[in-house]
């Protein structure tokens, strides 16, 4: 045998152990990833249900209809940028989970919240909440049960006013994905509620009108009299 045809069998040898060491690490990735890929995907869909199932603890089961990372995928057009799932609960209604950083500290504030058949909040809940100022977590979401899209009678959390307006804000864009899509039917809106509600910042508007602007802040000071000049001209 020649010195070229060992050379060449060195190199047969090499090659066909490199290939082989390629075969048996990919068939150990394969397994691997078999393994681990039911396991992944099961913890991912634990962490997104887990909040729905304290929402309806007695929910058969959910249906994913709208995932934000492949809205692509979903039939739903027109989803607001706060809705991150929209689900159909078993044996009906829908829940919706939101994700909305309109709040006090900017940090995402996580909402879930329940709607039957008709379109009417059976249940809400905060699932985090990163602001300083406690809105109510526990309590101010219930005050949404029974309200339809019109959320005619909530109200906002007075010193809390930029998370918990966040709060209303995000389940109107749950709201809007579910009406626009012909899921459930527009709640009734009142018209006498908004004309009381612009007379109402109508009369605090004439109130402020009736304050003199002419009149120094220190004039509300005790002991403190106006120059006989200003006075003249008063």
């Amino acid at each position: 045998v020649s010195e070229m045809d060992k050379k060449n069998s060195s190199a047969g040898s090499a090659a066909f152990c490199l290939i082989l060491l390629f075969v048996v690490f990919a068939g150990i990735l394969f397994g691997v990833n078999s393994y681990t890929a039911p396991i992944i995907e099961w913890n991912d869909n634990a962490a997104v249900l887990e909040p729905l199932y304290r929402l309806l603890p007695e929910a058969d089961g959910f249906q994913l209809l709208y995932d934000a990372s492949k809205p692509e995928a979903s039939g739903l057009k027109g989803v607001p940028g706060t809705v991150k799932y929209i689900h159909a609960v078993t044996p009906d209604g829908f829940a919706i989970q939101l994700s909305t950083t309109e709040g006090y500290t900017h940090e995402p504030i996580e909402i879930s919240f329940a709607v039957d058949a008709e379109g009417k909040i059976t249940n809400a809940q905060v699932d985090a909440y990163p602001d300083t100022k406690d809105m109510g977590v526990e309590t101010y979401p219930l005050t949404y049960i029974g309200q339809d899209s019109a959320l005619s009678d909530v109200s906002l959390v007075a010193g809390v006013t930029f998370s918990s307006s966040a709060f209303r804000k995000a389940i109107a864009d749950g709201f809007t994905a579910l009406v626009d899509n012909g899921l459930v039917a527009e709640g009734y809106k009142d018209p006498l509620q908004a004309d009381r509600k612009s007379t109402r910042l109508n009369a605090r508007a004439r109130t402020s009108s009736r304050v003199s602007p002419t009149v120094p802040a220190l004039s509300r000071q005790k002991n403190f009299s106006l120059p006989a000049r200003c006075c003249r001209r008063l």
